[in-house]
């Protein structure tokens, strides 16, 4: 069975480190418009910039902004990955 990161990578071009606007964003899927912040304990004192952020994101730039926390990357990643297709709009089987 092929990894579940090969396997999403594979459907799904999202590079990491993109700038929009005035933000660099971890992830951007241009495609779906799509961007994907990975929130670390960094962002727990955060929060009036993050919704700030988000806000631009959104409203400003029309894009979705899906934000999963690094924990879970680590530790539950094809969960992770699944919820990145599946915002994507790409079929998950």
């Amino acid at each position: 069975m092929e990894p579940p990161a090969w396997w999403a990578s594979r459907r799904i071009e999202i590079p990491p480190q993109q700038p929009i606007g005035p933000y660099i964003v971890d992830f951007f899927c241009h495609e779906v418009g799509l961007v994907v912040e990975v929130d670390g304990r960094s962002h727990d004192e955060r929060g009036k910039e993050d919704s700030q952020r988000e806000a631009f994101l959104q409203e400003q730039q029309r894009l979705q902004v899906l934000r999963v926390s690094n924990d879970d990357v680590l530790k539950e990643t094809a969960a992770v990955l699944y919820a990145i297709l599946r915002a994507a709009g790409k079929e998950v089987v």
